[in-house]
């Protein structure tokens, strides 16, 4: 009776899977149909065997025109476990890609070895060939059980002079490519994969996964190496997109174009549940989202009088293809070579299966892509990316003319692929300190106008310390107000109220850092922001570690340094970093469902004090050459990195990275507790190059030209105007900034080129104050408390370390006299010397 039962169940549950099959509706596909899915014809069987049960087979022709297929295979009847414990590699031929193809041999087994990486299941086969040698690819593991499996597979290598052998294993045991602990998949396994050569280089792309926030996530990652046998460098993030479950691959080129082939198990890239998706790339690396299209319908679309077949289910919900391998001819996908979970004649083994691909003479691999613009294309989505206390040598990017000692030991390859991609500032620079950055930006402003010359917190109080013969002047304190009237604030039309009113959506993520506490401008969305997380009146964290709430009761410290808007992230283990940009990336994903062009604001309280390691990152370290909180720094930054990373990906995902701009940028040098950013003079909040000159990115896409560099000097004022004139928004908005996007159009002229910067800081916090003034390579620094003055010539003197005052004193006459001119001109504050109850005088009085 039990036995009947069963039957009847699996009766049902067929005549559901058929009618699902039979009801699928094309038009909730997301993506259009490629050539290839509409090309597709079933030929039939192409490996069947009455005692193994048949997956995955990767074709090759040789020399003499004989197509040979490396197949999977297991003598159990099952599917899982049977493919991770007794799977082999077998090798078939046949005379044409559509068979019959028979039995030649066994390639590759588990080596039985206890402890080796490959003592179980050699599976998933990749072949190609290269020039004259064949290669062969495939995973296997070191214990079948659950756990360690899956996180224990990995990827091996063979290699031969012919398909019929003899093929040698590369390296010592074949093994080609591990996980990598440090990168996006952090130890994850790497699997099913497949090869191809892009220019000279070889791209091994293989699946792996992630967990966030408690949900796997799979990829498909990429290595690439310089030689076939390797070794192959992991990329530092995926290829295809995030939250979509795809198992399996085949790569392969196409009118110069590098095209993925991979199942699409729940819908989630082509709107088909069982589907494939072809992916479409200029370069093997960026999968461009508009060119996703769909490779395949269900199996069931192609074979003629489906409803008829004796249909048998041995793995699988529904009749689908595993496993897709492609051969191409001619530089042309040919045939298709499929597994199935179901077989179709009644037999009780899975067999792989071979399908024509006949496609029309004069069609490639991108789809038709409409004409119509997009909403967000007239006006284009722009990210800030602003880093806290980040130094101009704390990257693995130089910004140097040479490679130092720091950017050998940190890691941003995100940045390193930022900057290939579009335009770095080699002598960009910001105020020597926090808030004074900020508010530059939001307004335009120089800091010696807008009067906010030192860090903001409590209103109506100054952080600054007491001098033996200063006293610090009257400063705009309680930072920036969107209303006139509160006491020691500047009061101003912000660049995200201008954004906002000509339709963006306004996102402000991490650190605010605008307005004292208890003052309107201590809340980013009182300042032109529809959205604003974690932003506050304080500059620093409580702390970055979710187990401590963000919360800076862990170290005694006042809770006004509390991070707030991050509760669902209490008593996570999660770096503040990473639910930043988690955060960000939800908010881009409401943007683009809303067709709305967004300004996020990606402010980040990395890498600020309290210094603490993201834990993510900390092996990487433990042999680098860094001093003091050096390990913890770059920790700390290359977590950072990810969260750019990560934004980027999204964009991608969305389809949207052509359509948004990515400036990168520091709010000042790097403190003088970590590292110092040689061959730079000083640190934050002094007045040398140590303490204000920042790394700047920018990527326009279409506009700034891939790998360039410029030398032209920016200011943080420069942001307001020049934000602006991205965004398309006319009409008079003064600022002491100049717009710097005829630099990203590589212009022949340049409109301030030449002209003078200015640094105004008068206040008792850390450091003496001072004021400063840049005009082509020449910088004057005036020290208040002193009245004296440095004299450097920057071409040839980058580090300060010859003052040519004395020695130059027709040079230092006239930059003071520049300096003083703009110091009265705004009426900035200078402080008071305490023995005569007046003001520090002007530059040009001192001489």
């Amino acid at each position: 009776m039990t036995r009947n039962l069963l039957s009847l169940a699996s009766l049902l549950s067929l005549t559901i899977i058929l009618s699902t099959a039979a009801a699928v509706d094309i038009d909730s596909l997301r993506v259009p149909a490629s050539p290839i899915a509409d090309a597709l014809q079933y030929v039939g069987p192409a490996i069947r065997e009455e005692n193994y049960t048949i997956w995955g087979a990767a074709p090759v022709i040789d020399d003499e025109g004989k197509t040979h297929l490396f197949a999977a295979r297991w003598p159990e009847g099952n599917v899982d476990p049977a493919w991770r414990k007794s799977s082999e590699i077998a090798h078939y031929v046949a005379d044409s890609p559509a068979g019959p193809f028979q039995f030649k041999d066994v390639v590759v087994a588990g080596s039985g070895v206890a402890g080796a990486w490959d003592r179980y299941a050699p599976h998933n086969p990749e072949v190609k060939r290269f020039g004259d040698k064949y290669v062969l690819v495939y995973i296997a593991n070191s214990d079948y059980r659950q756990p360690p499996h899956p996180l224990n597979q990995k990827i091996g290598m063979m290699v031969a002079s012919s398909p019929d052998g003899p093929w040698r294993k590369v390296g010592k045991d074949g093994l080609i490519l591990d996980n990598a602990p440090d990168h996006f998949s952090a130890g994850r396994q790497v699997v099913n994969p497949a090869i191809v050569q892009v220019g000279d280089k070889y791209h091994l792309y293989y699946k792996t996964s992630t967990r966030q926030n408690g949900k796997t996530q799979t990829y498909f990652g990429l290595a690439i190496a310089d030689q076939l046998e390797g070794p192959y460098r992991h990329q530092p993030e995926p290829v295809t997109a995030d939250g979509v479950v795809i198992e399996d691959a085949s790569v392969f080129t196409w009118d110069g174009k590098v095209c993925l082939l991979t199942t699409d198990n729940h819908g989630d890239v082509t709107g088909l549940e069982g589907g494939l998706a072809l992916w479409v790339s200029e370069d093997g690396i960026r999968f461009r989202p508009d060119w996703i299209q769909l490779g395949m319908r269900l199996f069931s679309d192609y074979l003629p009088d489906f409803d008829q077949k004796p249909l048998r289910r041995i793995y699988g919900n529904r009749p689908k293809a595993e496993r897709p391998k492609v051969l191409t001819i001619d530089g042309r996908p040919a045939y298709l070579y499929v597994a199935s979970g179901f077989t179709y004649d009644g037999t009780s083994r899975c067999m792989n299966h071979a399908f024509k691909i006949n496609l029309p003479p004069d069609v490639g691999p991108t789809p038709e892509v409409s004409a119509a613009v997009s909403t967000n294309a007239k006006r284009p989505n722009i990210v800030f990316f602003l880093v806290d206390d980040m130094g101009w040598q704390d990257t693995s990017l130089p910004f140097h003319t040479e490679t130092t000692a720091l950017n050998r030991q940190y890691r941003t390859p995100n940045m390193e692929r930022l900057a290939a991609d579009g335009m770095k500032f080699t002598q960009a620079y910001a105020c020597a300190i926090c808030s004074p950055t900020r508010i530059s930006w939001m307004t335009g402003m120089n800091a010696a106008r807008h009067g906010v010359t030192c860090w903001t917190l409590r209103k109506d109080v100054s952080p600054s310390g007491k001098h033996p013969n200063l006293q610090e002047p009257t400063w705009n304190l309680n930072g920036l107000s969107p209303v006139a009237g509160i006491p020691n604030t500047v009061q101003a039309t912000t660049l995200p109220s201008l954004l906002q009113k000509s339709g963006y959506k306004t996102i402000h993520i991490g650190k605010a850092h605008f307005g004292a506490k208890g003052t309107p401008g201590e809340d980013p969305k009182n300042l032109g922001f529809d959205v604003n997380i974690a932003g506050h009146a304080a500059g620093g964290p409580g702390s970055y570690h979710g187990k401590h709430n963000f919360s800076a009761a862990w170290r005694n410290a006042d809770r006004i340094w509390d991070v707030p808007g991050l509760e669902a992230y209490h008593g996570q283990d999660i770096f503040l970093t990473e639910a930043l940009t988690i955060e960000a990336n939800k908010e881009i994903d409401k943007a683009v469902a809303a067709n709305q062009p967004f300004f996020l604001y990606m402010a980040h309280y990395a890498v600020h004090a309290p210094w603490e390691n993201d834990d993510r990152y900390v092996e990487n370290y433990q042999d680098a050459e860094l001093p003091g909180l050096g390990k913890t720094l770059a920790t700390m930054l290359e977590g950072m990195d990810k969260s750019l990373g990560d934004i980027l990906a999204n964009l991608r995902r969305h389809g949207v990275e052509d359509d948004t701009i990515i400036v990168f940028m520091s709010d000042n040098g790097a403190p003088q507790n970590v590292p110092r950013n040689l061959p730079l003079r000083g640190h934050k909040i002094s007045p040398y190059e140590g303490g204000d000159r920042v790394p700047l990115i920018v990527k326009w896409p279409g506009v700034t030209q891939a790998g360039s560099t410029t030398s032209d000097y920016v200011l943080i004022d420069d942001i307001f105007p020049t934000f602006l004139e991205l965004a398309q928004i006319d009409g008079e908005h003064p600022s002491d900034g100049v717009s710097f996007v005829p630099q990203l159009k590589q212009a022949e002229t340049i409109p301030g080129r030449g002209r003078p910067l200015f640094w105004h800081y008068p206040n008792l916090y850390n450091q003496p104050p001072f004021s400063s003034v840049r005009q082509g390579d020449w910088k004057l620094i005036y020290h208040h408390a002193s009245q004296k003055f440095e004299l450097f010539q920057l071409a040839d003197d980058i580090g300060e370390k010859t003052n040519l005052a004395e020695k130059m004193p027709d040079k230092t006459r006239a930059l003071a006299q520049v300096l003083s001119d703009y110091l009265r001109s705004v009426d900035a504050a200078m402080p008071i010397v305490k023995a005569t109850g007046k003001p520090v005088p002007w530059p040009d009085e001192a001489l």
